[in-house]
């Protein structure tokens, strides 16, 4: 399936609403300046990250990886933007997407600490998800979450996605090798 390379998402839970689109060059600097902001916010959830991670050429460098997996139809990448004001707050991204007799793909995403909390996360997963099924033609979307993130695993929950079991140290994530719940959606799954 040919996607546009301009594809924007709307995502509304309870009046929270948000817009996803893909990562532009021009995004860099909003998107450093809210990585810095969150850092000590997102150690705890994320794999061990150096200091070239945060430079532009870096970024730049992933931004050719994502073109290149976006055109092979292996990811979509969104940031995420609060659409009152095109505020970025996060990243939803779309990863692993499989085709033929599997028809499914996994979601990742972040929220910034000042927007956790406030249903920005359940707008961009509730958007992603949808995607995944009414666009893509998915059957199963899958997300994998620490066992201790209560406020990803509430996300997840709360917009129908049912818990399958656990992978054991399935990411090493803040230097310790993290076991992780399995938490999937398939697409005959009834849901508000």
């Amino acid at each position: 399936m040919k996607i546009d390379k301009n594809i924007t998402l709307q995502g509304n839970w309870f009046e929270t609403s948000v817009t996803l689109r893909l990562p532009m060059k021009s995004d860099f600097n909003e998107w450093v300046s809210l990585r810095r902001n969150n850092v000590n916010y997102l150690k705890p959830w994320e794999p061990e990250r150096n200091d070239s991670y945060l430079l532009e050429k870096t970024y730049l460098k992933r931004l050719r990886g994502y073109n290149k997996m976006f055109r092979s139809g292996k990811v979509l990448p969104f940031n995420v933007f609060r659409s009152e004001d095109m505020r970025m707050i996060g990243v939803c991204n779309i990863l692993n997407i499989q085709r033929h007799i599997s028809q499914t793909a996994e979601i990742g995403y972040w929220i910034g600490e000042r927007y956790a909390g406030l249903n920005f996360g359940k707008s961009a997963v509730s958007a992603v998800t949808n995607f995944c099924f009414d666009q893509l033609s998915l059957n199963r979307v899958e997300a994998a979450v620490m066992v201790k993130n209560a406020p990803s695993i509430s996300i997840l929950r709360t917009l129908g996605y049912k818990k399958e079991g656990i992978s054991r140290q399935k990411l090493k994530i803040n230097g310790k090798w993290e076991d992780h719940y399995i938490f999937s959606r398939i697409a005959s799954d009834t849901f508000l």
